[in-house]
């Protein structure tokens, strides 16, 4: 049965002490800290960080001006039967957060077009917009909080 040790952490060599118990020239056991490159490893995470801060940040300013779609809100499609076959799309919400068109009250979906039209495209690309943006500002506040620690 081998050594529950070796079976954790397997060394690479396995050293036999000499005459008086001395220790091999090539062993240097690992100690914590004693690294001659802790600081600029340090400085190097801390450049690596606000240099992906500074993307995300540019990365945010062009989502931010593009179109967006409704904060909370998805696209649903559905199919029309009868005469006039073809599938729909709307913009809905958990929420009211749409203005109806008749009413002028708070709705929890509003139209956006035939299925495959340029409005349904265009919505479509601005719902990945917002996905992206939350994604985008998640990953800030993220660094943001790693880049404190450094």
């Amino acid at each position: 049965m081998p050594n529950c040790l070796s079976v954790i952490a397997p060394t690479e060599k396995s050293y036999s002490y000499g005459k008086g118990g001395d220790m091999p020239d090539d062993f240097a056991p690992p100690v914590l800290g004693d690294s001659p490159n802790v600081l600029g490893e340090e400085w190097e995470i801390a450049a690596d960080l606000d240099l992906t801060l500074d993307r995300l940040y540019s990365e945010r300013l062009r989502l931010e001006r593009s179109p967006l779609g409704p904060e909370g809100a998805w696209i649903e499609e559905g199919k029309i039967y009868g005469k006039r076959k073809f599938r729909q799309c709307y913009w809905r919400a958990h929420r009211a957060i749409f203005v109806g068109v008749r009413s002028g009250a708070m709705t929890k979906r509003r139209y956006i077009g035939k299925a495959g039209s340029e409005k349904h495209k265009a919505a479509i690309a601005a719902y990945q917009n917002r996905k992206a943006l939350e994604e985008v500002k998640g990953r800030i506040k993220l660094i943001e909080q790693i880049r404190l620690k450094f």
